[in-house]
């Protein structure tokens, strides 16, 4: 049975679904300890909320239950095995962990730390940690890259780090690449070595040259016994394609210059633009208004790229081009707005989870916010929002 759970958004989950997902989940394993496809969500929320909920003494039945879970979670991430699928993808793997143990972090930064809680939870969050778990994902990075390199050693060069899922190489935001390259770029200032940043530039470089002319990129990695690769790119959604990956590497372009030439610089600007190009063109889609494959997504993307745009080109060229980009943010946005006639009329369709984060109104909701408050004035365009939650809602304090 497949251990996925649909979490509302942010921390409005109650204590007691928290921990009666995690107690539903008998164990972990690499493959499934992530923030959104597992309960490791619920227990990092129940940890959140018991502390919360209780400032002066934590709830500690339930948030014994929640710790013990989420430190499984770490000890089952720290084991390498480079002879199995990597486990390091951002839906359900290590790259999801990760995300999850800064989100926690990030949430007690600001509670008392005179409660004991406070301090355990935040001991299981420290550079330490995330460094060892980062350095897991890293070695299979590697492994994966040699193993691409000696297949495709008469086609093209390899990245220096490329991971599988299912047997597969995938590209985009939830299973791939991108989006484990994404969730290393969030790391705490410290944690990755200079090396270890420009291989990731390096990776998403090589990621670029996969784009396609229209500015999309096909879902998995190319091929040496794949001819002819049909409808490769058909995807323009978070999951797989391009809005995806324009988050990470703005992300790039946003926290890491300092592992990038001029040169690459610009070259990661013209790819954002045109990818931003395409998802605007074809980003409302018709899957639904959540964040996966839904046009909530989109609109993540295309604020994004507002956001790079800003360190590209003459000050009033910047501005305009910001601008430009969060008002088809906001188009895109809008139109949403008509999702229930579009539904009506088949010409959207319903999701499974039609309330849910990723897959319905709730991510849309959060969209609809971030575009709201961004179109607040001018100075709301200088600094960076929340970004899409679950996955590029980090703070840049840490």
């Amino acid at each position: 049975m497949e251990r996925h759970l649909q979490l509302p958004s942010d921390s409005w989950i109650r204590i007691e679904d928290s921990v009666w997902a995690v107690e539903r989940l008998d164990s972990l394993d690499a493959a499934h300890c992530s923030f959104l496809g597992t309960t490791i969500g619920s227990a990092i929320l129940a940890i959140i909320r018991a502390i919360e909920c209780t400032p002066e003494r934590a709830e500690r039945g339930n948030f014994d239950k929640a710790y013990d879970h989420l430190a499984e979670a770490i000890e089952c991430a720290r084991k390498v095995g480079l002879d199995s699928d990597e486990h390091c993808e951002f839906l359900y793997g290590r790259a999801g962990l990760l995300y999850g143990l800064m989100y926690l972090r990030q949430a007690l930064r600001n509670v008392d730390a005179s409660v004991p809680e406070v301090n355990d939870a935040l001991e299981l969050t420290v550079d330490k940690i995330l460094g060892c778990i980062a350095n897991v994902i890293f070695q299979h990075g590697r492994h994966g890259a040699a193993e691409y390199q000696a297949a495709t050693q008469h086609t093209g060069m390899a990245p220096p780090l490329i991971w599988r899922w299912h047997g597969k190489r995938y590209l985009g935001a939830g299973h791939g690449l991108a989006g484990i390259l994404h969730v290393l770029l969030l790391l705490p200032h410290g944690v990755l070595t200079h090396q270890e940043k420009c291989e990731i530039a390096d990776t998403a470089l090589w990621l670029v040259e996969q784009q396609e002319p229209e500015g999309n990129w096909p879902s998995k990695a190319p091929e040496p016994s794949v001819l002819v690769h049909k409808h490769a790119s058909e995807l323009v959604q978070w999951c797989h394609g391009a809005p995806g990956i324009l988050i990470m590497l703005s992300n790039i372009l946003i926290r890491h210059k300092d592992c990038t030439t001029p040169s690459q610089r610009h070259i990661l600007h013209n790819s954002i633009r045109l990818a931003a190009e395409l998802v605007y063109q074809r980003g409302f889609l018709r899957k639904g208004v959540g964040f996966c494959h839904g046009v909530g997504g989109s609109v993540y993307a295309l604020l994004a790229a507002s956001d790079a745009a800003l360190d590209c080109g003459d000050a009033h060229n910047k501005e305009a081009e910001s601008k430009r980009l969060l008002h088809r943010a906001a188009h895109l946005a809008c139109m949403a707005v008509d999702y229930r006639s579009l539904a009506h009329t088949e010409d959207m369709q319903v999701p499974d989870r039609p309330w849910s984060l990723y897959e319905g109104l709730a991510g849309m909701c959060c969209a609809w916010r971030e575009v709201i408050k961004r179109l607040g004035g001018e100075e709301e365009l200088k600094k960076r929002d929340i970004g899409m939650p679950g996955f590029d809602d980090l703070d840049l304090w840490m």
